[in-house]
């Protein structure tokens, strides 16, 4: 709680966080329910970026002068075991790439370049 009203703070005034349930997304939006009811509106991600968050994840929804963004989602736990500093991509088909701190890239997953499985 101390967290989000930090975030809010630093956002500034008219800004306030809240958790939703997604119930479902597409083409870069997302559509939850809060405590005011069903909504649909943007996401938000880092540069380079796109996905869409699984039904029934747990998200974090920022409300600003300028309208509502979901921020992102609640980390499931990891599917390998990881260290602080690594980072995982995944999806629910089961595909992941995990960036290690030894400098090994674990690619799970069919691999297709350009077409081409490897």
């Amino acid at each position: 709680m101390k967290l989000s009203k930090n975030m809010a703070n630093a956002l500034g005034a008219g800004t306030s966080l809240t958790a939703a349930k997604v119930h479902y997304g597409a083409e870069q939006r997302v559509a939850v329910s809060a405590l005011d009811g069903r909504s649909q509106f943007g996401l938000v991600a880092p540069a380079g970026m796109v996905y869409i968050p699984p039904s029934d994840s747990d998200a974090v929804v920022v409300q600003t002068d300028s309208g509502r963004m979901c921020l992102g989602i609640r980390m499931s736990q990891s599917l390998s075991p990881m260290e602080a500093g690594e980072l995982m991509i995944y999806s629910q088909g089961g595909a992941s790439i995990t960036l290690k701190n030894n400098g090994n890239v674990i690619i799970s997953g069919k691999l297709v370049i350009n077409g081409e499985e490897y």
